[in-house]
């Protein structure tokens, strides 16, 4: 639970930094949308030109948009701190939440790797040569293969829950506030 009624829990944090990068992709897409209707040396008629409405502010939204960069900063920040000095046990060790997210990454790219040899590993390659067939037998066993996978997806499966029990506990010391 948050400390204070101004803090956030980690999950929360998270969503926020979410909300946070769509209104700035939204912001900046208008800003660069608006640029093209100063281009000089267009090709385009005087029909094409784009110009803000007489209800966008511009130098309002501009300070919006620096606002919410400058926020967003400052609540990765805080998120970072916190993923860092969070740590709990996971499988015989003590991890710090940052160090969970990268174990994770390498977990998905490994389980991606292992269904890989997985497909391969099913079949045998059979090469039809005049008087005789070949047969290739794959490299790995698919009952070793397939195991090796699941134990992969289970601890894939159990990291996610460690760290989505830590989201919903880890308060974060960031204030949210509104921006306009």
């Amino acid at each position: 639970m948050a400390k204070s009624k101004d803090d956030l829990l980690l999950n929360q944090a998270l969503e926020l930094r979410a909300s946070w990068d769509k209104q700035i992709a939204v912001l900046r897409t208008v800003f660069e949308s608006g640029k093209g209707r100063r281009d000089v040396f267009s090709l385009r008629s005087e029909a094409d030109i784009k110009d803000y409405d007489d209800d966008f502010d511009y130098k309002g939204t501009e300070k919006m948009l620096k606002t919410l960069e400058t926020k967003r900063v400052k609540l990765n920040q805080t998120i970072q701190l916190c993923n860092f000095s969070t740590s709990f046990p996971y499988r015989g060790e003590t991890v710090s939440l940052a160090e969970a997210l990268e174990l994770r990454k390498a977990l998905m790219a490994d389980i991606e790797a292992i269904s890989g040899r997985c497909a391969k590993s099913a079949f045998k390659e059979i090469v039809h040569k005049e008087e005789r067939d070949i047969v290739y037998r794959p490299r790995q066993n698919f009952n070793e293969t397939w195991n090796e996978y699941r134990e992969r997806l289970e601890e894939l499966r159990e990291l996610n829950n460690l760290i989505h029990a830590q989201n919903q506990m880890v308060p974060v010391k960031f204030k949210d506030e509104s921006v306009t």
